[in-house]
């Protein structure tokens, strides 16, 4: 993906230069030119390029005080659609400055004191769960999980050790921790495949499993899956009686599930 002058003007001023490099330099450049899947942003950063300049007044962005660029960054914020545009460019930004993967190390890691493995720690590599292919999925589940990220996860977990047939289904490669731990994006569910779960903030609240009691089939005993009324800004889930509790709003930026 191609950046303009003045769209790298506006990744310094999201993070700007200290003592340390600005956004383009300290790792957004080529966090740009290695992804592949930032195509998702490329009709929101035309347009954000596009209103700049036309804030801007007859002058490039690029040669504005970064004063004034703040200013007019502001301004395309204030509404909806430039509110929406700048996110996009926001997100690139910290993902290229923060976010470490395989041959890079941008500067926002040491900003933060990131350590792939923290000094006197020795990792133990764990061997992959085994993949039972096409041939091995049996006729039907307890539960059937898609993704296994930190909600899935947790949830396959929890079913699992409830003593619950779990099958869980993953898109990304099977990779060993050693080749995950330093790399933020790979597999990840990053700017293409939403994170978010759960209802959202202006959906009802609903049940997903029937109101009777729970039958037991083949002398096993189904488990109730229920999502009860918001409390204190989290949507309160049962699964086999754990409790799980997630975000009204759903799980930005892959955040995960809470145990209350």
């Amino acid at each position: 993906m191609e950046f303009s002058s003045g769209l790298r003007a506006a990744v310094d001023r999201v993070i700007p230069q200290d003592d340390r490099p600005g956004g383009w330099a300290g790792g957004v450049a080529a966090y740009v030119a290695a992804s592949p899947d930032l195509g998702w942003a490329a009709d929101a950063l035309l347009r954000l390029d596009k209103r700049l300049e036309e804030l801007a007044a007859g002058r490039s962005f690029v040669d504005l005080a970064p004063e004034h660029q703040d200013e007019l960054l502001n301004i395309l914020a204030s509404g909806p659609q430039g509110a929406a545009d700048f996110a996009a460019l926001r997100r690139i930004a910290f993902e290229g400055y923060y976010a470490a993967r395989e041959g890079a190390s941008p500067a926002g890691l040491d900003l933060v004191g990131f350590r792939a493995v923290p000094e006197g720690v020795e990792p133990v590599e764990s061997d992959l769960v085994p993949d039972v292919g096409i041939g091995g999925v049996r006729r039907d589940y307890d539960a059937i999980i898609i993704g296994s990220g930190p909600g899935g996860g947790v949830a396959a977990q929890l079913l699992a050790q409830a003593g619950r047939r779990v099958l869980v289904i993953e898109r990304a490669l099977r990779s060993p921790n050693a080749a995950l731990r330093g790399d933020h994006l790979r597999g990840k569910r990053n700017a293409v495949y939403r994170p978010t779960a759960g209802p959202g903030g202006r959906s009802p609240a609903r049940r997903t499993a029937p109101r009777r009691r729970p039958r037991s089939r083949r002398g096993r005993r189904r488990f109730a899956l229920r999502l009860e009324r918001e409390r204190d800004g989290w949507w309160h889930e049962t699964v086999a009686g754990h409790g799980l509790a997630i975000p009204a709003g759903g799980l930005p930026d892959g955040l995960g599930l809470r145990q209350p």
